[in-house]
C-alpha cells in the first residue's frame, strides 16, 4: 500500500503518508520497509538541503540523519538496493552526513554482486581516483567491465572512452576494442556513445589511427556507418 501511495497508482499520490506506513513497517522490522522509507526520506532530505531557509535545512539534516540509520540497517541485512542508496548518500554528503568516497565505494563494490549498476557506481569512483594519480586501472576496468557485461551502457561507454585514449603504461590504447565498446553502448540507445563511435570511424578512416589499415572496398560501409551514428546521436539515440 504504501508504494502505491507513494507512486500513485491507483491512489492518490502522497509521499508524507507513503513515509508514515514505511516507518511503521521499518519499526515492525520489514527490510524492504527500512530500504524504502531509506530512499524516500534521502531524496527530500537532498531537496530540502539546497534550500536557503533555515528550517528546510535542518529538516533535511534530520532526514539525512534518519535515512542513513535506515538504509545502514536494510544493507547490514544484505540489501543490496539499500548499498547502493547509502553509497550515494557517502558518495554525495550533505547536511551531518560527511564525503566518503572509501565508504561509498565499499558499498558498491558488494552490492555489485546483484547490481551491474552499483559496479558503474564503483567503476566511477575507481576512476576518479586514478585521475587523482591514486588506484589500479585494472580494477577500474573490472567493475566498468561488471557493469557493461550487465547491460550498463554507461559502463560500456565509459570503457570505449579508456581504450580509445589508452592509460599510461598500465593500459594501451585498442581502436577495435573500443569501436565494440562504444557501439555496443550505442546500440543500446547511449547518444554520446553514438557519437563517440561515429568520430572514432572518423579518424581511423581519415588518420588511419594506431595503424589501423582501412581496406578500399569498406569505405563506403564505414562512411554509411559514420552518418548512422551521428544522426542517431543527434536525435539521442535510441536503437
Amino acid at each position: 500500500m504504501a508504494l502505491c501511495i507513494e507512486r500513485g497508482d491507483g491512489v492518490a499520490r502522497d509521499k508524507s503518508r507513503a513515509i508514515l506506513l514505511y516507518r511503521e513497517a521499518a519499526q515492525a522490522g520489514v527490510d524492504d520497509a527500512c530500504c524504502a522509507l531509506g530512499y524516500c526520506l534521502a531524496s527530500d532530505a537532498f531537496r530540502d538541503l539546497e534550500a536557503t531557509d533555515p528550517r528546510c535545512l535542518e529538516d533535511g539534516r534530520l532526514a539525512l540523519d534518519e535515512a542513513v540509520v535506515w538504509l545502514r540497517h536494510a544493507a547490514d541485512r544484505g540489501s543490496g538496493e539499500a548499498m547502493v542508496h547509502l553509497g550515494q548518500i557517502y558518495e554525495r554528503g550533505g547536511g551531518s552526513i560527511r564525503r566518503d568516497s572509501s565508504a561509498a565505494l565499499a558499498l558498491f563494490c558488494k552490492a555489485a554482486e546483484w547490481d551491474p549498476k552499483a559496479a558503474f557506481y564503483a567503476g566511477n569512483i575507481l576512476w576518479d581516483q586514478l585521475r587523482d594519480g591514486v588506484g589500479s586501472i585494472d580494477k577500474c576496468i573490472e567493475y566498468y567491465e561488471l557493469a557493461a557485461n550487465g547491460g550498463v551502457a554507461d559502463a560500456q561507454n565509459a570503457l570505449g572512452v579508456i581504450y580509445e585514449d589508452g592509460w599510461g603504461q598500465g593500459l594501451p590504447m585498442s581502436v577495435p576494442k573500443a569501436q565494440a565498446w562504444f557501439k555496443l553502448a550505442a546500440d543500446n540507445g547511449h547518444a554520446i556513445a553514438a557519437y563517440n563511435l561515429a568520430a572514432l570511424l572518423e579518424r581511423v578512416l581519415d588518420l588511419n589511427v594506431a595503424g589501423t589499415e582501412v581496406d578500399p572496398t569498406h569505405r563506403g560501409k564505414i562512411n554509411s556507418a559514420i552518418e548512422h551514428y551521428y544522426a542517431r546521436a543527434a536525435r539521442g539515440s535510441n536503437r
